[in-house]
């Protein structure tokens, strides 16, 4: 049996996709026997995601291999062991880790070398002025007391969008079947299609805030004072409805040109790993290679920026409308607990 690795890109749909799996750990698939969701945990250990009637958000992804955080060869090993006798037993475990691919950590580690089986890897792609612009507001926009400037931001994080050059290493590394895949559709959908997966359900996880949302964060600061501090838009995301305001685009012209122009070489080097209906889309969609593709997105400031009565008036409605859903939801809730307790004690009491 195959061993499957989504091991990328960040922010392009990799949280629907584990989201999805960690939900449904054992997908039907005409072509892969036993499909089941697999982890690799802090401690280094291979585990299987059980089923369970908790069909919460939940996100269960591979801990990564950083700098800081690496196995020693022996943990490598005993991780290796565990997947190959995984195989063994007819089961295809599917591992995920979006960081993967950006990782010398994982790429150094011997673990893909010491697998037995065929291992395939996935990974999703998208224009990379589009995921600069989006990992700003990600990241960038909550760094550095005020927010990172775009252009160091750019400075600093262009080469983790360079995903040809990171195919390239991986591919003189490894011998493996890769599956790149442009980010075109639903995430969930088209890794259903390439694994004939059915059944596998969707969500709207980690979708970006509206574009008002996002700039009222900033003007406050406190809702949310670092890029690690996503408990507020997390919930935000969950509990209500995405206004009709787009992401600002903050990426200037300059900038722009820039990103292409140094992510070409790249870029037509990974079109050789894609299918010939996605190699021809790549090369048609003028995202990827030309900055007339975003002349039409005039950039805006990447500071906070003052908002209208309206624009407040209108979060502030939606907000209220959350909390009264919310609120109805804890009421049934701890109905439901009350009842609950007087059953247990009648049944302490018999």
């Amino acid at each position: 049996m195959p061993v499957i690795l989504h091991v990328g890109g960040a922010k392009c749909g990799s949280t629907a996709l584990q989201t999805a799996l960690s939900r449904q750990p054992m997908p039907q698939s005409s072509q892969y026997s036993q499909l089941r969701y697999a982890f690799i945990s802090r401690q280094w250990q291979v585990g299987l995601v059980q089923p369970s009637a908790d069909t919460g958000r939940s996100n269960i992804q591979s801990v990564g291999f950083i700098d800081e955080h690496l196995p020693s060869e022996a943990e490598v090993g005993v991780m290796a062991a565990d997947l190959n006798n995984l195989c063994q037993q007819g089961i295809t475990p599917i591992l995920s880790a979006e960081g993967w691919l950006n990782s010398a950590g994982f790429l150094q580690s011997g673990l893909i070398e010491k697998i037995e089986d065929e291992v395939q890897v996935f990974v999703w792609v998208r224009p990379q002025v589009e995921w600069i612009n989006s990992a700003w507001w990600q990241w960038g926009a909550w760094g550095g007391g005020h927010g990172v400037r775009v252009a160091h931001w750019v400075n600093n994080n262009l080469h983790r969008c360079q995903w040809g050059d990171r195919l390239a290493l991986w591919q003189q590394r490894f011998d493996v079947q890769f599956h790149v895949r442009l980010l075109d559709k639903d995430v969930v959908e088209d890794f259903s299609q390439q694994c004939q997966i059915s059944g596998l359900e969707s969500d709207n996880v980690n979708a970006a805030l509206d574009g008002t949302m996002l700039r009222f964060l900033q003007n406050h600061r406190e809702l949310r004072s670092s890029a690690h501090d996503t408990a507020l838009t997390s919930a935000v995301a969950r509990n209500l409805p995405r206004g009709s305001a787009r992401t600002p685009w903050v990426i200037p012209e300059k900038q722009v040109a820039r990103i292409l122009r140094n992510c070409a070489a790249g870029n037509r080097q990974m079109m050789a790993l894609l299918g010939a209906p996605q190699r021809r889309r790549m090369q048609e969609d003028s995202r990827w290679w030309l900055p007339e593709a975003y002349a039409s997105r005039q950039p805006e400031s990447w500071q906070g920026q003052s908002q209208t009565v309206e624009e407040v008036s209108t979060l502030a409605a939606s907000a209220l409308k959350g909390i009264l859903t919310l609120d109805s939801e804890n009421v049934k809730l701890k109905k439901q607990l009350l009842n609950l307790q007087k059953r247990h004690a009648a049944l302490k009491d018999k």
